[in-house]
């Protein structure tokens, strides 16, 4: 009794301590402590793409933005010369004024001035009096980190010999702090006017679904000071904070004027996105400067005033709220692919850059945002779920079926089942609550948990499967007891359908050698034969199927998977025909009684698997392709050739091997044609000389083919008297034939065996 309990108590331990590692396993490869899997990253990412799928269109209840887009018909209006891109800025300053006046709290421009203006330089005077006057403009601004390091390259003295224009366009100064900064590509930017930036990152599949509440701009090599990005410094204007204001990190969350912002990713926000494009009412740029003061091309055109803005000014779209202006124009590339696509199309998922500065600007007015796990909430989901499933799984290993496989299929449908209700649980709290749980943590932890049980049973039963093999071991071949233990249903009669190659071999004239040896010494020739010949099918990955007399059959492929099935069956043709020299030195055969083998070999789907009774079956091939190889074998002696492939064989084999095409046949009882092989070598040992003989008997085919039997014959002859090729004797006594006997109309060159 206290044997067992003692054995009882290790087991728990053992079975406690392979919980924990799968569990350890499972932090390590999704948590990123030592390295990040990409893979898994993407997975996760695209499964969140997944959930804003689902989920569908989001409403607005209250639009807080209102976009005013740089579009097509806005260029047609502007008059020449000013419709050329940049437009001058004295345009901006109208559209600054004309909101301001309409009731807009903040006025956003997602546009980069880098240079000043290229028609008249009193523009930028007007555009930044307008800034000025109104206060309540936000600067488009880029961060460029290759200009940023040249910054910090002004302490090694790079700079000393640059220009002061070269300078002013990386550089700016603050006169209050007395601080080198970039100007953010943006000639606009100085203290006291507020600035954000830009930039957009995507994640490594280029989706961009995560927002930059600030970034940090380096300005020496020891100091740097953080930037709000554009939505976050049109939110300081609306609030009326400083221009330097940035949100602060807490724990799991950015703190924003008393908002908690949910962290995603450790550096960044996770952007609920509520549509497709135009989620939020868009404007014409034209719309809102076609004032009584603006003449747009139609309106010079057809000598009448439209003025657009007079119809809409009044009307409170803009009381209060935060507009913003961006480009729309496909040239621009000012747009990106999000998260989420409304229809579920792929390449419906994408947004302007302003929509999507626009809709993380909605989310924190509104509080709308996604909520992710804690690191200690998925530390002890990742527990729970992993112990639980590894109990689980290994109660159901216990569980004393008739059919192992039964077990296993069970214990995959409990991972599978616990997997897709995971990702059911996501979608809901997405779309009911809009809380993100992550969906691959989880299910690893199910899979390492139900691959950790199956390797614990597998220990458990070794002592079981070493009993089996010792006992079978004895009747047949250590390598088909192992596929037996790790498939016992391979013992049950029925087969697959699998792509294989098969050989057939055989000794031509083997009768007369027979008749020339006492049966003893035959007896000890053929089994030396058999020996030698299996051993190279072995060698080469063969299956052996069976002897036939002096015969044997092979094919590749199975039991065990092998891609390169036909060639490693040619390569076996090859060695065995290699190996007959040999064996004909050694036996002191005369010539007239050397060993000559014919091969057959043929590829294609076949039935393999244990045929037979119940008490007695082998594990074998049935077939057309196996009976076409079996063909084969004896089609060697019609063309007096050693090796013959089927056209599934050259395709497989073509680049490896030196063939030549024999002929386009019907083998008995059969009405479709095949054309046939004859495989001379390797490409690595090929004879020079091989090529010439291919190249003439193709051209004396084709002539053949053709009809053009006289021609063919002259050829042919040359190939047999050259080469000694007797399979040239064959066509030229067809031809003769044919010349003789005009072939049918119809005649397309096959020849019918009329023989096995």
């Amino acid at each position: 009794m206290k044997i067992f309990f003692k054995k009882f108590i290790s087991q728990k331990i053992v079975k406690f301590g392979i919980a924990l590692l799968s569990f350890l396993l499972v932090l390590i490869i999704t948590q990123d402590y030592l390295f990040q899997l990409s893979f898994i990253k993407n997975i996760e990412l695209n499964l969140i793409d997944k959930r804003f799928e689902v989920r569908g269109k989001k409403g607005i209840e209250n639009p807080k933005v209102v976009i005013i887009e740089i579009e097509k018909d806005s260029y047609t209006q502007i008059p020449a010369p000013y419709n050329a891109w940049p437009w001058p800025r004295f345009l901006y300053a109208k559209l600054i004024k004309n909101l301001s006046e309409a009731g807009a709290k903040v006025i956003g421009i997602d546009i980069l001035m880098s240079d000043r203006d290229r028609f008249n330089s009193v523009n930028d005077s007007l555009f930044m009096s307008a800034i000025r006057k109104y206060n309540n403009v936000v600067l488009a601004g880029k961060l460029d980190y290759e200009k940023q390091n040249m910054l910090l390259d002004l302490e090694s003295g790079f700079w000393k010999n640059r220009s002061s224009k070269d300078r002013t366009q990386i550089i700016s100064y603050d006169t209050t702090t007395g601080l080198i900064k970039q100007n953010f590509q943006n000639i606009f930017y100085q203290p006291g006017i507020q600035i954000g930036i830009v930039n957009l990152f995507s994640d490594n599949d280029q989706i961009y679904r995560k927002y930059k509440p600030y970034f940090e701009d380096r300005y020496d090599l020891k100091n740097s000071f953080l930037v709000p990005s554009f939505s976050f410094a049109v939110l300081n204007k609306f609030f009326n904070k400083s221009s330097g204001y940035v949100a602060s990190k807490n724990d799991n969350y950015f703190l924003y004027d008393s908002i908690n912002i949910p962290m995603f990713d450790h550096s960044d926000i996770l952007i609920n996105y509520y549509s497709g494009l135009r989620s939020f009412p868009y404007y014409k740029f034209v719309e809102i400067i076609d004032d009584s003061t603006f003449k747009t091309t139609d309106e010079i055109y057809y000598e009448s005033e439209l003025n657009n803005w007079d119809l809409i000014k009044d009307e409170g779209i803009f009381k209060d709220k935060i507009v913003l202006i961006g480009s729309t124009m496909p040239e621009d590339r000012d747009i990106f692919a999000t998260s989420l696509s409304p229809t579920g199309i792929q390449g419906d998922n994408f947004q302007y850059g302003v929509e999507i500065h626009a809709t993380t600007i909605q989310n924190i007015l509104d509080k709308d945002f996604i909520y992710g796990e804690s690191f200690v909430t998925e530390f002890i989901i990742l527990f729970l779920i992993t112990f639980f499933s590894f109990y689980l799984i290994s109660f159901t290993k216990k569980i004393k079926l008739r059919l192992s496989l039964a077990i296993e299929i069970l214990s995959i449908v409990i991972v599978l089942l616990l997997i897709y209700s995971i990702y059911l649980f996501s979608i809901y709290l997405f779309g009911k609550h809009s809380i993100l749980i992550n969906v691959v943590s989880p299910s690893l932890a199910l899979l390492i948990s139900y691959i950790t049980a199956t390797s614990y049973n597998f220990i458990i039963e070794r002592k079981q499967k070493n009993l089996i093999k010792g006992m079978f071991g004895q009747y047949v071949s250590e390598s088909f007891v192992n596929v037996l233990i790790s498939d016992p249903a391979k013992l049950k009669l029925g087969g697959e359908r699998k792509e294989l190659t098969m050989l057939f071999s055989d000794i031509a004239g083997f009768t007369s050698i027979s008749e020339s040896k006492k049966p003893e010494e035959l007896v000890s020739f053929i089994n030396e034969y058999l020996s030698v010949m299996t051993e190279i099918v072995l060698s080469n990955q063969g299956t052996l199927d069976k002897y036939i007399g002096d015969a044997i059959m092979a094919f590749w492929g199975a039991p065990i998977e092998l891609r390169t099935h036909a060639i490693n069956a040619c390569s076996t043709a090859l060695q065995m025909q290699k190996k007959l020299i040999e064996l004909n030195k050694k036996f002191s055969l005369s010539n007239e009684n050397n060993l000559s083998v014919r091969i057959g070999i043929n590829s294609g789907n076949v039935i393999v698997g244990n045929i037979g009774g119940s008490k007695r079956f082998d594990y074998t091939v049935m077939g057309d392709n196996v009976n076409l190889a079996s063909r084969l074998e004896s089609v060697n002696k019609v063309y007096s050739t050693c090796i013959l492939i089927g056209e599934n064989t050259y395709e497989l084999i073509k680049d490896d091997f030196i063939t030549r095409e024999l002929d386009s046949i019907k083998v008995k009882g059969k009405e479709i044609k095949t054309n046939i092989y004859e495989l001379f070598s390797t490409k690595d040992e090929v004879e020079p000389e091989i090529f010439s003989f291919i190249d003439k008997f193709s051209n004396a085919l084709a002539l053949y083919r053709n009809q053009k039997f006289e021609k063919a014959i002259i050829i042919f002859n040359d190939c047999f008297e050259k080469y000694s090729d007797e399979a040239s004797k064959v066509f030229i006594e067809r031809c003769n034939y044919f010349i003789n006997n005009k072939p049918d109309e119809d005649w397309d060159g096959v020849f019918v065996l009329k023989s096995k």
